[in-house]
Parts: structure tokens; C-alpha cells; sequence
């Protein structure tokens, strides 16, 4: 698994299945997305990638830490066992919090 972590600058250069979200492997709804994704991997042939945040977007919205499920590592972890080919932990910051969805 290939670990994007910490920048706003890259590139998959492959054909990818993207889903979003925090995924921290327990919400059955994620679950049913992975499971979607490796369907559409197996038939397609296309690589796979979680683009989540690494930092807790209510922290910087509000200023209060926030209780998380599992770790930014732990994910990373419970993510690679899955098979996944890209985890992207995107930066969240005032900038990305204003940004427009399009220029994401």
C-alpha cells in the first residue's frame, strides 16, 4: 500500500476506485464500501484509494480535540491488511476547510 500523508501535492497516475471518509474499519457502511471497491478492483483491474483526513476536522473547526476510534496509525494498518493500494490522509486546514469541493 502506498501512504500519502501530510502534503497536498500528488498525483495517482493510475485508474483508481476513490471513496472517502474517516474509515476507521468498524462502521459496516465503510465495510460495504471496501468490500464494493475490491468487487470493482477484481472486475476492473483498477487500483483502490481511501482519501481521508489526518487530522480530525472538528479540531480545527472548533479548537477541541476530539475522541477518535482508532488511531491515524491504526487505520493505516487495518487499511493495508485490507488490500487497499492508496491511503491518502489529506491535510485539513483553515485552507481546505474553505476550499470548494471542485478545486479539492
Amino acid at each position: 500500500m502506498r501512504y500519502i500523508t501530510d502534503t497536498t501535492e500528488f498525483q495517482i497516475e493510475e485508474s483508481t476506485i476513490v471513496t472517502l471518509g474517516k474509515f476507521d474499519g468498524r462502521h459496516r457502511g465503510h465495510q460495504k464500501l471496501l468490500r464494493t471497491m475490491k468487487e470493482f478492483k477484481e472486475k476492473l483491474g483498477y487500483a483502490t484509494a481511501i482519501f481521508t483526513f489526518g487530522s480530525a476536522p472538528a479540531g480545527v473547526v472548533n479548537g477541541q480535540s476530539l475522541t477518535v476510534i482508532t488511531t491515524n496509525m491504526e487505520r493505516r494498518a487495518n487499511i493495508e491488511k485490507m488490500g487497499i493500494d492508496y491511503l491518502v490522509e489529506y491535510p485539513f486546514t483553515e485552507d481546505t476547510r474553505h476550499m470548494a469541493p471542485e478545486d479539492l
